[in-house]
């Protein structure tokens, strides 16, 4: 019973953090989902990472499409190491 209440207890984390990230990314004009699952992972580099985009608002078109693609690669490599660290722990390395 104690290891399912930890489980609980570790998702609701994750939940909290993915919704903290998610609403910030949101204010910004981000990918909400994206940034969701990202800062779910790994939450303290996703909000630092999050603080160096800009306002899709504040720049211009092509501004707005190169960021858009460093924006999918930042948080495809975050999910990836959050996913590699979560495999690790189920596997007790």
């Amino acid at each position: 019973m104690d290891l399912v209440r930890i489980f609980l207890i570790a998702c609701a984390g994750r939940a909290a953090f993915a919704l903290i990230t998610g609403l910030l990314a949101k204010r910004k004009g981000r990918i909400v989902a994206l940034w969701a699952v990202a800062g779910a992972m790994v939450w303290v580099v996703a909000l630092v990472g999050l603080a160096f985009f800009h306002n899709l608002k504040d720049i211009t078109d092509d501004q707005q499409a190169a960021s858009r693609k460093r924006e999918k690669v930042f948080c495809g490599i975050l999910i990836g190491v959050g996913s590699l660290g979560l495999v690790c722990q189920l596997l007790g390395f």
